[in-house]
């Protein structure tokens, strides 16, 4: 497996796409969280503390983990974008067949691909571990692992993007199309399938792919107002939905890729 990654390496390495788009996560993630911050002291400021009842201290340390978590998944649709960018360029440029002429397996190609993206979630994680805690002590609060249970749901979340976009490309193979449907589908057809359902399929909108990994880390502001407006839901559901989910995007991209003609 290492010789393989060593493979994708040199294809990544000088790969200008790739790195533009790490480069763009960072600095989105960095800079989402930076103004979200910023935000919350300015109208602290402004409202003279009122603000601060309703909203309580979402930038220390326990909450810190959630607010982080949950801001930084709104760019978690970036890593899966790459995700499609680097499977569909392997057959737009055949490299996949070359990899098998070479000796790979088919099995061990997939894999390989499943395993970057693993290791984008992994790193992305990372980054919100860091800039969690550096928030967290910027706020003036000591450093808490309580609630550090929404970094676990961030990179599963993470991990539903990446997988989701690997499968989306192994199944389509087309560039075009494959991006296309992937941001249709997280921008729009995401959250109108979970609002259809919701409305007319009592209420299991939440618990839709993609969607129940979003539902993990809910909104951290204004959690007194939000809860008693609105029933969450069932956190355990949509932690076992999730694993599923991904249990069933690692299988079927196994199962494509080993099945289709190259």
């Amino acid at each position: 497996m290492m010789k393989n990654l060593s493979i994708e390496w040199l294809k990544l390495k000088s790969y200008r796409t790739f790195w533009w788009l790490m480069g763009l996560f960072i600095l989105c993630l960095i800079g989402s969280n930076y103004i979200t911050y910023q935000l919350k002291i300015a109208t602290s400021s402004q409202s003279h503390g009122t603000l601060d009842i309703l909203m309580g201290s979402p930038f220390e340390f326990p909450d810190v983990w959630q607010t982080v978590s949950y801001v930084s998944s709104y760019v978690l649709f970036l890593p899966g974008f790459l995700m499609v960018i680097l499977i569909t360029n392997e057959y737009n440029f055949r490299t996949h067949r070359q990899n098998i002429i070479d000796g790979m397996r088919r099995s061990a190609f997939a894999l390989t691909k499943i395993l970057v993206a693993v290791l984008l979630s992994v790193f992305a994680a990372v980054l919100v571990f860091a800039i969690t805690v550096l928030t967290g002590l910027i706020a003036g609060s000591s450093f808490s692992l309580t609630g550090s249970v929404y970094l676990l749901y961030f990179f599963l979340q993470a991990l539903t993007y990446t997988l989701g976009g690997l499968l989306l490309g192994t199944l389509l193979k087309k560039s075009g199309l494959s991006i296309a449907l992937y941001l249709i589908y997280i921008g729009f057809i995401k959250n109108l399938l979970a609002l259809l359902l919701d409305k007319y399929a009592g209420g299991i909108g939440s618990y839709t792919p993609v969607k129940s990994s979003d539902e993990l880390i809910p909104m951290p502001f204004f959690k007194a107002v939000t809860h008693s407006l609105i029933t969450p839901p069932d956190t355990t559901w949509l932690l076992i939905l999730t694993l599923i989910y991904l249990a069933g995007f690692y299988w079927l991209t196994l199962y494509r890729y080993k099945t289709q003609d190259l």
